[in-house]
């Protein structure tokens, strides 16, 4: 019994903790702000600029493939020109 007791009293010095640090300025807004992000809008209903900011930090993350993919196709151009410019001349492909 004094085990439960002990426990009830650090879940009940735990809850007040947790009351004292969402009091204040932040604290208030912190939790509207956890309640809106929970509440999603649908597509449509966002403006140009919060569909900008869902595609580049949002989960889709669009725009790091199509950076990834930019990145990528610099490599490949650069490895065709030189298979085109060194290794094409060599078994007189292009006569």
């Amino acid at each position: 019994m004094e085990r439960e007791r002990g426990r009830e009293a650090d879940r009940q010095r735990g809850r007040d903790d947790l009351k004292h640090k969402d009091c204040g300025g932040g604290g208030s807004k912190r939790l509207v702000g956890r309640a809106q992000a929970s509440a999603r809008k649908k597509w449509e209903d966002k403006s140009l600029s919060e569909k900008i900011t869902e595609l580049y930090f949002g989960e889709k993350v669009m725009l790091l493939w199509l950076n990834k993919f930019a990145y990528a196709s610099i490599f490949i151009m650069i490895g065709g020109w030189i298979l085109f410019r060194f290794v094409g001349p060599s078994p007189n492909l292009y006569l």
